[in-house]
């Protein structure tokens, strides 16, 4: 199954508290954004008010720090915020709460994380989120994480390339080939 042809826009969810210690947090422990991770949401809420983009639904990841990015982007848009369960961000099971740079090796060389979802579960449920999520036709704005936009990137087709916190991107296809664009990125 592949995801169905349409453009959107994506924005990883400001810093959270576990991203500003270089911790993993996945969808098994909720946190909450850093007070730097509010003043870049902040940013992109301003952005996304004076940029007048064509967005006309906004969807997020159920988790607090996606949720509460998007509380930003719908206040700016003046949209109200969907949640999508599918969305949120890998289930890193053990890896939880640990630094990055203790698992950054078995991460990167494809393990998956023990108690947690396997690599092809977690690309099975954010293709169905996705999909649910882009079933009607409108310009839509996805607030979720940094792992969702990895494995968005693997079955796009896009070339590799980590989005830091609150980075915005556009992605639509053009030729049968998807296209990406960085719209925002905070200071």
């Amino acid at each position: 199954m592949a995801i169905k042809l349409k453009e959107f826009y994506f924005l990883r969810h400001a810093q959270s508290t576990a991203n500003e210690k270089r911790q993993m947090s996945g969808s098994s422990w909720d946190v909450k954004l850093s007070p730097f991770g509010h003043s870049q949401a902040e940013q992109v809420g301003r952005f996304l008010a004076e940029a007048k983009l064509p967005i006309q639904a906004l969807v997020t990841s159920p988790l607090v720090r996606a949720q509460t990015t998007a509380a930003y982007a719908a206040e700016a848009l003046k949209l109200e915020a969907f949640i999508e369960e599918d969305i949120k961000e890998w289930n890193f099971g053990k890896w939880e709460g640990v630094p990055f740079e203790e698992i950054k090796e078995d991460f990167f060389s494809g393990k998956n994380p023990p108690e947690g979802e396997t690599r092809t579960q977690f690309q099975n449920r954010v293709l169905q989120g996705m999909n649910a999520t882009l079933s009607h036709p409108c310009p839509k704005l996805i607030v979720a994480h940094g792992a969702v936009w990895m494995i968005l990137q693997e079955m796009l087709g896009l070339e590799s390339a980590r989005i830091e916190n609150a980075t915005l991107v556009h992605v639509k296809q053009s030729n049968h080939q998807w296209i990406l664009t960085e719209l925002f990125s905070p200071d």
